[in-house]
């Protein structure tokens, strides 16, 4: 008898064993490399390839990953979190099909600042944010910072968030861990909370391809 794990066993029994007989596989998903996509994508790979050659191919937001998933030959997958606030795009796609589905945590995630920026929190603050975050900013700051005084910069990604500060262009911005350590160099802190979550990937290919 079926259980409810049953197809998502059958599905990654049927990736394996096609990757198996492939001698290299490019997966398309959001980068740049500090995003939670890629590290989604290393960790697909590790348990899936066993030494099979692996490229990624990475574009700045999952529109354009759509895009070539559906019109070019050379991306045999796209990775896609769940969070993504549009993935029924790729579900309801006549092109695509949702070939393997799995859980991977979530880098921490926190607010982050420039070091010797001095923020009034009472005034309103300016925080970078893609739109899978914009939300916990209440969680983060342990209540501290007014949603309601907050103006928001929306970026494809945890990353350009970051970059916004960076830039000057944000007082805070939630990033993840991955972001933070490539940009520490530059000054930056967390302050208030870091936490992760538990995220389910969706792996897509052209219907009928393999």
């Amino acid at each position: 008898m079926d259980t409810i794990v049953s197809p998502f066993i059958k599905q990654f029994e049927i990736i394996k064993d096609e990757c198996l007989h492939k001698s290299k596989i490019i997966i398309g998903t959001m980068g740049p490399e500090t995003t939670s996509s890629v590290q989604a994508a290393k960790y697909f790979c590790d348990n899936i390839c066993n030494g099979i050659q692996y490229e990624f191919k990475l574009y700045p937001d999952f529109v354009q990953v759509l895009d070539f998933m559906r019109n070019e030959e050379e991306l045999d997958f796209a990775l896609v979190p769940s969070a993504y606030e549009r993935i029924t795009d790729f579900f309801w796609d006549a092109k695509l099909e949702n070939c393997l589905s799995f859980i991977f945590p979530t880098p921490k995630y926190g607010l982050v600042c420039l070091g010797d920026h001095e923020i009034d929190f009472k005034d309103g603050v300016t925080i970078a944010t893609c739109h899978a975050v914009e939300h916990i900013i209440g969680e983060l700051s342990n209540g501290i910072i007014d949603e309601n005084k907050v103006t928001k910069i929306i970026t494809p990604s945890t990353t350009t968030a970051l970059e916004e500060v960076i830039n000057g262009h944000a007082d805070l911005a939630i990033t993840n861990q991955t972001s933070f350590d490539y940009y520490k160099d530059k000054g930056i802190r967390f302050i208030f909370n870091q936490y992760n979550t538990d995220i389910v990937w969706c792996l897509f290919r052209k219907r009928g391809k393999k």
